[in-house]
């Protein structure tokens, strides 16, 4: 991920951005261990670098996490499926030292009948904030979205979120919301 600003917004003594260089990785193996059931486990990375502007080409604060999930999906009927994900990071700093958070993650989708599914889901991650402070955030998201297909062809999204992000010094504490209205037209079958 790259995030880049070109200026600032509003009162610059009260608001500040800056720039993220970010690199994530997650792998590992899933085993399929009945008909309906199927666990994993990931080794998990991220790096984030913030850039300021007007501070050259180096970065000014950085972290990095490592760490592991299981993962484990249920087929709880025909129509119904459920995703949990738990885990452990460990969080490197450059203006803190290492903090050890927990993460977590679960989904429930439930397809409604041959054109529609809907799916609840909240997760736990720890991300780079991108504006004010240059920190880690511990981020909890919910989120609702429901797809419907309209004809072969298209298809209509509408994703609505909240979440609450809050820094692991407690520096900083903000909720946000969003939505978003989606129509895909699929132009080939592939």
């Amino acid at each position: 991920t790259l995030i880049r600003f070109g200026g600032t917004f509003g009162d610059p003594t009260l608001v500040q951005t800056f720039g993220i260089t970010s690199h994530s990785l997650t792998a590992g193996p899933q085993w399929k261990i009945t008909p309906r059931d199927t666990v994993g486990v990931n080794y998990a990375y991220t790096t984030a670098e913030f850039l300021f502007p007007g501070g050259g080409n180096g970065s000014e604060a950085s972290f990095s996490t490592h760490g592991g999930t299981a993962t484990y999906t249920r087929i709880l009927t025909p129509t119904l499926t459920a995703d949990f994900t738990g885990g452990a990071m460990v969080l490197a700093q450059d203006f803190g030292g290492p903090n050890f958070l927990y993460v977590t993650s679960a989904a429930l989708l439930w397809n409604l009948e041959e054109n529609t599914a809907l799916t609840v889901a909240y997760s736990r991650a720890v991300v780079p904030s991108f504006f004010v402070v240059p920190v880690p955030l511990i981020s909890n998201v919910g989120t609702l979205s429901a797809q419907h297909r309209l004809t072969e062809k298209l298809r209509a999204t509408a994703v609505a979120n909240f979440s609450h992000n809050e820094d692991t010094a407690s520096i900083v504490s903000y909720q946000s919301y969003g939505g978003t209205l989606a129509l895909s037209y699929d132009l080939t079958r592939s």
